[in-house]
Order: C-alpha cells, then sequence, then structure tokens
C-alpha cells in the first residue's frame, strides 16, 4: 500500500495528466486533481484514486478513477501480471455482464509514466 509520504501527489498528478491526454484523443485541459492513496486497500495490490477533467469536442467529462499497480513495500504475490489481471477482468465483464463490475478503462504496460505498469 503506498504510504502518503512515499509520493508525490503533485508530480503523480501532473504525470497522469500527460498520459491521460494522449490516452484520450483530442482531449485538452485534461487535470487531474484528488489524487489519494487509501491506507486499507490491502496488499496485493496498490490503488490510488483520483479525479480526472478533460474537455472533448467543446464537451466537459469528469470521472472518478481508480488505478492499480504492483505493490513497492511489502508483496503478497512473488510475481505480479497486471496484464494478465486486466486481460481477466474484461473477460469476466464480456462473458457476465450482470456481474457488478468497475468498468475497466486502459491497461498501460510501459513503465515510463509511473515507474511501473498499471491499470
Amino acid at each position: 500500500m503506498p504510504a502518503h509520504d512515499s509520493y508525490d501527489a503533485a508530480d503523480m498528478a501532473t504525470r497522469l495528466e500527460g498520459w491521460l491526454r494522449a490516452k484520450i484523443s483530442g482531449a485538452d485541459h485534461v487535470t487531474v486533481t484528488d489524487l489519494q492513496a487509501p491506507g486499507e486497500t490491502g496488499h496485493s495490490s496498490e490503488t490510488m484514486l483520483f479525479r480526472a477533467a478533460w474537455s472533448l469536442d467543446g464537451t466537459t467529462h469528469e470521472q472518478q478513477l481508480v488505478l492499480r499497480t504492483r505493490p513497492t513495500g511489502h508483496v503478497v504475490f512473488p510475481e505480479y501480471d497486471l496484464g494478465l489481471q486486466f486481460d481477466v477482468m474484461q473477460r469476466v465483464a464480456a462473458a457476465a455482464p450482470d456481474l457488478p463490475m468497475p468498468p475497466l478503462r486502459w491497461y498501460e504496460p510501459d513503465e515510463t509514466t509511473l515507474g511501473r505498469e498499471f491499470f
């Protein structure tokens, strides 16, 4: 679990803004706010919550988003395969549309943005 003092929220928000600008084709004025890492999310993954807003074709969009990545401290699993986790979650959502699941947006295997892969 990321401790509040283990990351720079302003730096991470700036990194996510650039990443989202590239992911959302045609988006401008992307902002990331309310970035937080709740301490009670468990040890299997690190979870960060944030609000993202952007303008697209003159319309403003705003969503509360969740970011999941492998932990940086204590680990539960000897290996993490976030791409596989993302793929399995997508397949379950497609096969069982009545199963309550959050919508999956993007998987980022490139560690350049945050120093590790995430979805």
